[in-house]
């Protein structure tokens, strides 16, 4: 098992990640679910766009398949 490798899958799915924390949180899967449909699309993107900025990341490709149920989609990230 390689560390680099492991850490490389977490960058590339840091999005993912991410709204896989909101969901196993019970407060803010709470807060989360108190917006209306609106409110979280609005939040999704906001949030999607903050992440590759926060972890100084490029895009990379699109997943469809994501493990958390709260988003449809990811872009996955790169290393700058």
């Amino acid at each position: 098992m390689k560390t680099t490798e492991i850490l490389e899958n977490f960058r590339r799915d840091i999005t993912d990640c991410v709204f896989l924390y909101i969901q196993h949180d019970r407060q803010l899967m709470n807060e989360y679910m108190a917006m209306d449909k609106a409110q979280r699309d609005s939040f999704n993107r906001e949030l999607g766009a903050e992440v590759p900025k926060f972890f100084g990341l490029d895009d990379g490709e699109q997943n469809f398949s994501p493990r958390s149920t709260l988003i449809k989609s990811y872009t996955t990230h790169k290393e700058y």
